[in-house]
């Protein structure tokens, strides 16, 4: 069982919503993630429009009784717009990627590339895709996204994400196996042995366990 965190990010007078089983790491967001090919719905939730998976919605409904489906948004055009994230209340760009799921959370993702495997090989990725880049009129705008530090684990020590793809020689996005195996050795060492950065306010160099 798993208890997620939903987040949510002002965008264009609406949140989009993203759920995380790693509250602690959101020092380390430098973008969100979503499937250009995807159509999102927005949803009204009490006063707010939450934008969201079709499946994430019919899921709230069984935890919220106030929830009404009131449009729809494609992926795309979210893509290479900004969302004020919460907790570090700065903006952050939306870029597209293959390995979101509308049936896990939300079908959007919160970006933390030092401390998430898929984050980082899917930002490398982009980097190295010109035709997308250019889809998307990126190339600007992703210079400015780089992973910042913000746990040190006994095992891995900082930015363990870069470290453990050249480790496993993971070369792309699309080996969801070795991806998944390296994830949970990554949240397995900083859970159990990692300490809070001074990246993480008033969180900084309290033991993970104790942060989450």
């Amino acid at each position: 069982k798993h208890e997620y965190t939903l987040l949510k990010f002002e965008y264009d007078g609406r949140y989009m919503t993203a759920a995380t089983l790693r509250p602690e790491t959101v020092f380390g967001q430098t973008n969100l993630w979503v499937d250009p090919e995807e159509e999102y719905v927005v949803a009204k939730v009490g006063d707010e429009e939450w934008i969201l998976s079709e499946e994430a919605a019919e899921k709230l409904k069984y935890q919220k009784d106030d929830i009404e489906v009131i449009d729809t948004i494609k992926g795309e055009e979210m893509i290479g717009g900004y969302a004020t994230a919460p907790a570090i209340h700065r903006d952050i760009i939306i870029l597209p990627a293959s390995f979101t799921d509308p049936d896990v959370g939300t079908g959007i993702v919160t970006s933390v590339p030092s401390d998430a495997p898929y984050d980082w090989i899917a930002l490398k990725d982009i980097r190295e895709n010109e035709e997308l880049l250019e889809k998307y009129d990126l190339k600007d705008k992703i210079e400015d996204v780089e992973p910042i530090s913000i746990i040190d684990s006994d095992e891995w020590g900082i930015n363990p994400a870069e470290k453990i793809i050249d480790k496993m020689g993971i070369e792309s996005q699309d080996e969801e196996e070795k991806l998944e195996e390296a994830t949970q050795k990554i949240y397995k060492a900083g859970f159990h042995t990692g300490t809070m950065l001074d990246t993480c306010g008033e969180y900084e160099g309290m033991r993970v366990q104790q942060a989450k």
